[in-house]
């Protein structure tokens, strides 16, 4: 029978060490990282630890395995684990904006849906040049629903970031280098972490880091550029339950204050996820997963 000790490591879906004054996070719990209730726990746990330790001045978010965060445990998405605390869009995002020292996502690998955004809720961002990012929600007949509607046209911009949501593609991370989803593209896919230690020991000490929710989006006509988007999907056959309630909620990321922005995009999400006929999206997805695996 294990120790109390042993069941403990064995339920860890991180690892914590710090290099000097850099607290290193790294996520383990499976070769995903699906955001589940409990690594959500952990990982806020931890970062709330060490956003109280005084020795630590920045915290790097690191993962092994294939994937850097692939988004949501979708095993979970219709269970009250789903909702339960921490969210991203609530417990962790409120816990970036409180944070006086940066945490820095150092993606290699995977970082989809929820991963991204995620990601995108950190103060900085770093990537391997080979990682792959994406907002898949719309071909599951979903939106992003953790900001990723506002948070990505605050760093790239309304139209790259329509172009990336609504397609639902992934994409490496050295064709967005001059986007601005990244503060720095990594010089190779071998292990980041070092070079992202060297880039948190040149951050300035004793400045509020940065979050993308205080950028404004900039855009010369925004009622045209979305109304062009919406007339152009109300006419596509391939269309999903997403497309437009995704172009609703940049609408309300480039018209709305944040806060109100942020709350209708979340009941959008919610709302799709309850209807039928966006479930339908998710069990294909599911039972298509499903068979790669069983080799059907």
């Amino acid at each position: 029978m294990p120790t109390n000790a042993e069941q403990a490591d064995r339920d860890a879906m991180l690892r914590i060490r710090d290099e000097g004054s850099i607290r290193i996070i790294t996520m383990i719990g499976t070769r995903m990282n699906a955001l589940s209730h409990r690594l959500r726990t952990q990982l806020f746990e931890a970062l709330c630890t060490a956003a109280a330790a005084p020795t630590v001045a920045a915290i790097l978010l690191a993962a092994d395995g294939p994937a850097w965060c692939a988004g949501a445990d979708l095993k979970e998405m219709d269970s009250p684990e789903s909702e339960a605390y921490p969210s991203l869009q609530g417990a962790f995002f409120d816990l970036f904006a409180r944070m006086d020292k940066p945490v820095i996502a150092v993606i290699a690998g995977m970082a989809l849906g929820g991963g991204l955004e995620l990601a995108l809720g950190c103060h900085y961002r770093l990537a391997t040049p080979g990682a792959m990012v994406g907002l898949p929600e719309v071909t599951l007949g979903l939106i992003p629903g953790a900001g990723g509607t506002q948070h990505l046209p605050r760093a790239v911009g309304l139209e790259e970031a329509a172009k990336l949501i609504l397609s639902g593609q992934t994409w490496r991370a050295d064709s967005l280098a001059e986007k601005g989803l990244f503060d720095a593209i990594l010089a190779s896919d071998g292990d980041p972490v070092p070079e992202a230690i060297r880039f948190a020991q040149k951050l300035p000490h004793g400045e509020r880091p940065p979050l993308l929710r205080d950028r404004s989006i900039n855009h010369p006509d925004v009622d045209s550029f979305l109304a062009g988007l919406r007339a152009g999907y109300e006419l596509n056959p391939h269309c999903t339950t997403g497309h437009l309630p995704a172009v609703a909620c940049l609408h309300a990321a480039a018209t709305l204050p944040y806060a109100q922005a942020m709350a209708y995009e979340y009941e959008t999400f919610c709302a799709l996820r309850a209807d039928p006929a966006s479930q339908v999206f998710r069990q294909a997805f599911l039972a298509q997963r499903r068979g790669s695996k069983s080799g059907a």
